[in-house]
């Protein structure tokens, strides 16, 4: 009997850890959804954005406003540094359209 009573106790045991492991893994699937989520809503919510600033820009430009845009951003440039702009030395300001 004593035998069954520790074979029971390690099943018992061994039950406990993958209940805790299955509990884990849940809370990381949960929270990897709440990032996949988050990513997809910003995602959306800066796309709304670029429509209604296109639609904005090219309203103005209907009404006869001198609107410019910057360049678009070379595909090796990485957002966190600036975009290297020409300047027109005589004046000492960014040559039209950029900036």
């Amino acid at each position: 009997m004593e035998v069954f009573g520790r074979e029971h106790a390690a099943v018992d045991r061994k039950v406990r850890e993958i209940e805790a492991e299955l509990e884990e893994l849940r809370r990381r699937r949960v929270e990897a959804y709440a990032e996949w989520w988050n990513a997809r809503e910003d995602r959306d919510r800066s796309l709304h954005i670029a429509r209604r600033l296109r639609r904005r820009l090219e309203r103005a430009r209907r009404r006869g406003a001198d609107v410019h845009l910057a360049p678009e951003r070379p595909a090796d440039v990485p957002f966190d540094r600036p975009i290297d702009r020409p300047v027109d030395r005589t004046v000492d300001r960014p040559v039209d359209g950029y900036g």
